[in-house]
């Protein structure tokens, strides 16, 4: 188990403080209390230092109305970059880990690179660049790094989004012998459904 350092642990105590008569600490999770201590203390994530100049007030907005707790998380720790990538994962120090793609084998294994540039997904992304282009009857749209890694895009996208990061992640973890593009296009789909109900979204 991690331990929290002294200086976060004072300063979280000290926010709590500050705000406690602002907050309903018997009605939301300790997660949430965290969130709207952020909220109310008008805290800048490190997310939205590097990218300055992306308005995060619809992101933040859309992520909490999602009514899956688990998809909901899932999609903080996105924008976050906080998924488990290899690169992550050697960056923090975990042991036996090489951090080079499960998919390509040849580069580093990054959020970015898996989402947007890994050659072995090509296929992958031509086919939710197709989905998506029909979906909301825009020729133009092309994955990015603002709608797939900072779910910078309207609400009726997030089931889609989600789908197609959450395939990628869910196949990176499983011994698949089939064939990739085919196992990742009917996960995408699985996932997207499991999205709409969790969400009741018809």
């Amino acid at each position: 188990m991690k331990v929290i350092e002294t200086s976060a642990i004072s300063k979280l105590r000290a926010l709590l403080i500050n705000h406690k008569n602002k907050i309903d600490l018997q009605s939301i999770n300790p997660k949430n209390i965290y969130k709207k201590i952020l909220e109310i203390d008008n805290h800048k994530h490190k997310i939205e230092i590097k990218f300055s100049y992306v308005d995060y007030t619809d992101i933040w907005s859309n992520i909490r109305n999602i009514k899956s707790n688990y998809q909901q998380d899932f999609i903080y720790r996105v924008v976050h970059n906080a998924l488990p990538t290899k690169d992550n994962q050697k960056r923090r120090n975990y042991s036996n880990v090489f951090p080079i793609c499960f998919f390509c084998n040849s580069e580093n294994e990054t959020l970015n690179h898996l989402l947007l540039h890994c050659k072995k997904l090509r296929l992958f992304r031509k086919y939710i660049n197709d989905f998506i282009r029909i979906e909301i009857n825009d020729e133009t749209f092309v994955l990015n790094e603002l709608n797939c890694l900072l779910f910078n895009i309207p609400q009726e996208l997030f089931p889609s989004m989600y789908a197609y990061v959450y395939s990628i992640y869910q196949i990176s973890y499983v011994n698949n012998s089939g064939g990739l593009i085919h196992t990742l296009n009917t996960t995408f789909h699985r996932n997207r459904d499991i999205y709409l109900d969790k969400n009741n979204i018809t």
